[in-house]
């Protein structure tokens, strides 16, 4: 089986379990774990023998645990120059620190699985490998069912990234 189905088989996975536990899909209770999904873009820099940067476009879901735990599945698209591009899918766990007045500070720790593609002489080259980066972020309410984030992570493919994003809550809201 080839690296991209499994990649993909993993996220359509992950993305199914999240929605049933979530309640998009009348499989629990009402007080199933609250879920979000999200639009994601920004920057990401590989660094090679030179910084290699990308922009960042993706998105994924979010499924709040007990207290201030959340797992997060997400994947991301990242365009570099020519025809250097990555699809990166990257399981986190997320930690929320105590608010600021309506912002809540996070921590977001994650590994994942990068697959790269890159035109070189008279072919295209590929490659697949491990990720793995944290970071912090911060989540602004904008409505009940909205919130923005902004998050820097540092790791390893990428080195760099920083990114903003949209959330919709799915399901009851508090």
């Amino acid at each position: 089986m080839s690296v991209r189905r499994v990649f993909t088989a993993g996220m359509l996975a992950a993305t199914a379990v999240t929605l049933v536990l979530s309640g998009a899909i009348p499989a629990r209770a009402q007080n199933a774990p609250r879920a979000q999904v999200f639009f994601t873009g920004g920057y990401s820099n590989f660094l090679d023998e030179e910084p290699l940067p990308h922009a960042v476009f993706g998105g994924g879901a979010v499924l709040d645990m007990a207290g201030p735990f959340a797992l997060v599945a997400e994947l991301v698209y990242m365009r570099g120059e020519g025809e250097d591009h990555d699809w990166v899918f990257t399981p986190a766990l997320t930690i929320d620190l105590p608010r600021i007045g309506r912002t809540t500070p996070y921590f977001v720790a994650g590994a994942g699985y990068l697959v790269h593609q890159d035109a070189v002489g008279t072919g295209t080259y590929s490659s697949d490998t491990w990720t793995a980066g944290g970071g912090a972020g911060l989540r602004i309410p904008v409505s009940t069912r909205v919130t923005l984030s902004v998050e820097g992570r540092l790791g390893f493919e990428p080195l760099t990234r920083l990114t903003a994003s949209v959330a919709y809550r799915l399901g009851g809201v508090d």
